[in-house]
């Protein structure tokens, strides 16, 4: 007769084993179950009987590495691996039990560290990426207003007057192109759009634009500007300014050879329109192109400069006028149509402008 206290010692030891997060199996040298510390696992396919086989217990990728392993266990003593359910991964260690064919497996859950472990290592090489695009975007404008700032300061005299204003046009130029990059990092660097600072004042669309377009590089682009009317908005006519120059420079990148930057005014709402005739954006980036650092179908061409930001900044901006930006393919130009619209800016109307 088993004693009443040996009873309750041995509930007391499965109680403990229950309460174990790991899982715990026993398996004779039939290869199969003599107990388990818990009837529901990930692992399993159904809930173990004593005396089922391994191909009844675990699921069908998981009973070959279970076999191997505790083969390697009554060879060796102990062994370790790496159990892959397919969804989940398990680090499994085994144990030979002293005088018996038996083995001890146990059965802990490694996918949250994996995961983590994939997301750190995934940081790791955006923060790589994203330091040598930066580089990149930085050496580009800052070698070419060295050079000529350069050439000004040690050979100046010897270039003719006109020379000299192009160089320095041309410096000036880079020079603007490198603080409008520093201006989209120090602007993602704040964090949400909502805490974009904004400083209201009274311009012109048109003055927007070609402030927008000072600078850019459009040697084997054609920009058309093309506006039934001059609108006067209340706006933050710099991060307006700035969210122009980023919609057309991205254009200019990724489109071809034809630019046309357009506005439509309903009431007192304004939206303005850049259209390009390029092969526009694959469906399936349509909306990743609108967030940090990423570059749709271009993320691996390193021929292709650029650092992803600037149409999160066009967002940024158009949020925090109350608005929003969008993408749809262009009617116009069969290519891109990005866009920025905010409600209620317009506050009167001028004269009409088309032009190159």
């Amino acid at each position: 007769m088993t004693d009443p206290s040996d009873r309750n010692l041995v509930e007391a030891l499965r109680e403990v084993l229950a309460a174990i997060p790991e899982t715990i199996v026993q398996v004779d040298g039939d290869f199969r179950v003599r107990s388990v510390n818990r009837q529901e696992s990930p692992l399993f396919r159904r809930s173990p009987v004593a005396g089922d086989r391994l191909e009844e217990v675990f699921r069908g990728r998981t009973v070959g590495s279970v076999a191997t392993l505790i083969d390697r266990a009554q060879r060796e003593g102990e062994a370790e691996a790496e159990i892959d359910t397919g969804d989940m991964v398990f680090s499994a260690r085994a144990k030979r039990l002293v005088n018996l064919p038996q083995t001890l497996l146990v059965f802990q859950d490694k996918t949250g560290a994996r995961l983590a472990e994939q997301a750190m290592a995934e940081v790791v090489r955006d923060r790589s990426s994203f330091l040598a695009s930066v580089s990149h975007e930085l050496r580009t404008p800052l070698t070419a207003m060295v050079g000529y700032l350069t050439l000004l300061d040690q050979n100046g005299d010897e270039f003719p007057e006109e020379a000299r204003r192009e160089m320095l046009s041309e410096a000036t130029g880079q020079a603007r192109h490198m603080a409008r990059l520093v201006s989209d990092l120090v602007m993602l660097a704040r964090g949400k759009q909502r805490h974009v600072p904004l400083e209201i004042s009274e311009g012109t669309v048109s003055s927007i634009v070609t402030g927008a377009l000072r600078g850019l590089e459009t040697e084997t682009t054609r920009i058309v500007e093309d506006f039934q009317e001059d609108a006067r908005v209340r706006v933050d006519t710099d991060r307006v300014r700035q969210a122009v120059a980023n919609m057309l420079s991205n254009a200019v990148r990724y489109g071809g050879s034809q630019v046309v930057i357009t506005e439509r005014i309903v009431g007192s709402d304004l939206a303005l329109e850049v259209h390009d005739n390029g092969p526009g954006v694959p469906t399936r980036y349509e909306s990743a192109v609108w967030e940090r650092f990423e570059r749709g179908a271009h993320r691996l061409n390193a021929t292709t400069p650029g650092l992803g930001i600037g149409l999160a900044i066009v967002q940024a901006i158009a949020e925090a006028h109350g608005g929003r930006a969008e993408y749809r393919r262009s009617e116009r130009l069969g290519g891109a149509c990005f866009s920025i619209y905010i409600p209620g800016c317009v506050v009167g109307q001028t004269s009409a402008v088309v032009r190159s």
